[in-house]
């Protein structure tokens, strides 16, 4: 089995990503909450590199991680998730 393909890997990889669009949409519904959609959505698209940048930072002090492979894992969960939840 591939080194980027095994079921720790992905798992871990996964739960990164969900840590990172959990954060994401704490942004977004506290902006929701406290300003109008166009001005959440602008500190939304600020955050959102921030936030992910952080959980990226995290994610690779544990050495041997493909960035390709979490960079792709990264973007279909949140786009999964966004469109699904």
């Amino acid at each position: 089995m591939s080194r980027a393909l095994q079921p720790i890997r992905i798992t871990r990889t996964i739960a990164y990503a969900f840590s990172g669009w959990t954060a994401c949409a704490a942004v977004m519904d506290l902006g929701m909450a406290i300003t109008t959609l166009p001005n959440a959505l602008l500190i939304h698209a600020a955050a959102a590199p921030l936030i992910f940048g952080i959980v990226t930072a995290t994610y690779y002090r544990k050495p041997g991680y493909s960035p390709f492979h979490t960079a792709i894992v990264f973007t279909c969960f949140v786009i999964v998730t966004d469109f699904c939840w």
